[in-house]
């Protein structure tokens, strides 16, 4: 019985080699089924051609500057455009000027402060001279 399956695999196996080897092969390859490719044919001509070129890249100022304020502040306007041209001298910025113009208020109240404070260290001078001129007023008063 064993003899017996193996020739029907035997017989089998070559008919399924005869079968493959006779059976027609057709190309599944995309390269192997291609067409020749279309070729277009155009006439040539002159004409002028202008040189231009797509690019991508940065553009940068050849100069820059750095604006930084000097005071500190609020902001109360921005008189240019970012990225524009400057003059020298232009106005960039409008800082808010009150708490300068209130600094200077105090500052000019201590100085007529102290201008008063002179007045009357020099009005008390005079009178000491004037005291010191009359005859015994350099001599000590009782009470005083």
């Amino acid at each position: 019985m064993r003899w017996f399956h193996l020739t029907w695999f035997a017989i089998g196996t070559v008919a399924l080699l005869l079968v493959g080897c006779f059976a027609r092969h057709e190309p599944t390859s995309p390269l192997q089924k291609a067409e020749p490719p279309v070729v277009r044919v155009v006439e040539a001509s002159l004409h002028e051609v202008v040189d231009y070129a797509y690019l991508t890249g940065r553009i940068e100022a050849p100069e820059a500057v750095k604006i930084q304020a000097r005071v500190t502040g609020y902001l109360n306007s921005v008189d240019f455009t970012p990225g524009t041209e400057v003059k020298s001298g232009q106005q960039l910025f409008l800082i808010d000027p009150r708490p300068y113009q209130a600094e200077l208020d105090r500052a000019l109240g201590r100085v007529r402060l102290t201008e008063a404070h002179l007045k009357l260290a020099i009005a008390d001078y005079d009178r000491a001279v004037e005291i010191a001129k009359t005859p015994g007023g350099n001599q000590p008063t009782r009470g005083g």
